[in-house]
């Protein structure tokens, strides 16, 4: 069902606007799709223009379309031995990788290198090490693949990037300070965060291989302003030729984005059992519950949406702060409530929910929530957790998530 407006700008050529009202969708005047084709009254030839999503659309979180559903977790390696000759210090806070071939890229805490390990989780090698020149790191903070696996490594004021083989490719300087995820462009540019405080009304940044930085708006999800534990504007490729996938820590309003930052479809959430989204002015202290953060989201080979987040459980209580811990081969948990991985009491008191979403039907597929655990999304359907083994050595668990129907 739907209407159509004709207009004219050309002799013998027409502009049809065509208003369609989606059948699977109760129309409340925001799920509409706009579809502009000019038609030439010589040739009957019909030309579409645009096809895309014009205004937000909305998920019901309360309504699963995979009924009785839940996502479970197999572990299928373990990243970090006491025999390795490296072992990092993990934490949960950077942000790992992996590339076609399943190796695993770990950002090493405090040491400023990156870690390899294969598919099975055996140590292969490093790359870089702290210093200001080519190749080395001050903080390294993400790792993101690109085209032909190649590799992006986010550290304080720079990208550097490698080829498959791990030879230094280049390095793009940044004016500014990113400390969230990245994710790079089949142009050869490079979107992130715009750093902290991410007060900007355009909370993106689109790097060239020269280091200029473009603004990228409109923000219709800027991070809070005052939030010393939040995570960044976050941002994911997208299966969309040149596209990419931005969503805020508090709010959960999801976007794919053009190659130049323009949105080209929005998806709201509502009605989450477990998201509660805050305002940009929300105080966050060791004093007060921390609120429900988003942390990231991936798109699956399907064009499914793998969405992480976490936030705090009934017994959460204010603790003291006793810092994290960090150093060869350490974890340091990163979570709304601090501490370490060694604090079990710290630990029980977060949880981390998998939402799966279906943007095509914008349908929420399933949702599970796995209290006491702080899982991070490597990939779709792919999840780290940072533990301590019985040797008292950091590792990376992986786990391989699937939907389970009843």
């Amino acid at each position: 069902m739907g209407s159509a407006r004709l207009s004219s700008a050309l002799p013998g050529v027409f502009a049809i606007e065509c208003v369609a009202f989606p059948t699977n969708h109760s129309h409340n005047g925001e799920n509409l799709r706009r579809v502009i084709a000019l038609v030439s009254f010589v040739t009957g030839l019909v030309v579409p223009r645009t096809a895309v999503s014009q205004l937000m659309q909305k998920i019901d979180a309360s309504a699963a379309s995979c009924r009785g559903c839940s996502i479970t977790l197999t572990r299928i390696a373990t990243l970090g031995s006491i025999d390795d000759d490296v072992l990092p210090a993990i934490s949960s806070s950077r942000i790992f990788s992996t590339n076609s071939k399943g190796e695993f890229f770990v950002p090493s805490f405090g040491v400023d290198q990156v870690v390899v390990y294969s598919k099975s989780g055996k140590f292969l090698r490093t790359i870089g090490q702290k210093g200001d020149g080519p190749g080395e790191f001050r903080s390294v903070l993400s790792i993101a693949s690109g085209v032909n696996d190649s590799i992006y490594v986010l550290s304080a004021a720079r990208v550097t990037i490698y080829s498959n083989s791990f030879l230094l490719a280049r390095t793009v300087p940044l004016k500014f300070s990113p400390f969230g995820a990245l994710t790079a462009l089949p142009n050869g540019d490079i979107v992130s965060d715009a750093g902290s405080p991410n007060t900007s009304p355009q909370p993106l940044r689109i790097t060239s291989a020269s280091g200029a930085a473009t603004p990228a708006g409109p923000a219709t999800n800027v991070p809070a302003t005052v939030c010393p534990v939040c995570g960044a504007y976050i941002v994911s490729a997208s299966r969309t030729p040149g596209a990419f996938w931005t969503l805020g820590p508090n709010s959960y309003l999801i976007e794919r984005r053009k190659a130049g930052g323009d949105v080209a479809l929005q998806l709201q959430l509502t009605n989450s059992p477990w998201y509660r989204p805050w305002g940009r002015t929300y105080v966050v202290d060791r004093e007060n519950p921390p609120p429900t953060i988003l942390k990231s989201v991936k798109e699956d080979a399907d064009g499914r949406l793998w969405i992480v987040g976490d936030g705090p459980t009934p017994k959460w209580h204010p603790m003291p702060f006793i810092g994290e811990v960090a150093g060869r081969g350490r974890v340091a948990l990163s979570s709304p409530v601090g501490g370490s991985v060694l604090d079990k009491e710290r630990l029980d008191r977060v949880y981390t929910v998998i939402d799966v979403i279906d943007p095509t039907s914008a349908r929420l597929v399933v949702s599970t929530m796995f209290t006491g655990r702080q899982l991070r999304l490597v990939a779709p359907a792919l999840l780290a957790e940072v533990r301590e083994d019985a040797n008292g050595i950091g590792v990376l668990d992986i786990f391989r998530a699937e939907i389970k129907k009843p």
